[in-house]
């Protein structure tokens, strides 16, 4: 059987469909976080703090550098 692009397409929306039912609200979310982690860590660092700014503003970035500047210092102690 060859089945046309359009009813593949079909049968993947259906199929989809069928294990988003499936999933726990704790399974989806530890999808969509590792789709989001998949994805940020192939920014370069220009490239990621931008997009921390654009979403969520420079005091974001700001924050999270010092969080990770501020435990870096303290474990190389």
């Amino acid at each position: 059987m060859s089945l046309t692009n359009q009813q593949l397409d079909t049968i993947c929306e259906h199929f989809a469909e069928t294990i988003v039912a499936g999933m726990s609200e704790q399974e989806m979310e530890q999808y969509i976080y590792e789709r989001i982690f998949k994805r940020l860590i192939r920014y370069g660092e220009e490239d990621l703090l931008n997009e921390i700014a654009d979403r969520y503003g420079e005091q974001m970035v700001e924050d999270l550098i010092r969080l990770v500047t501020t435990r870096d210092e303290y474990y190389n102690r």
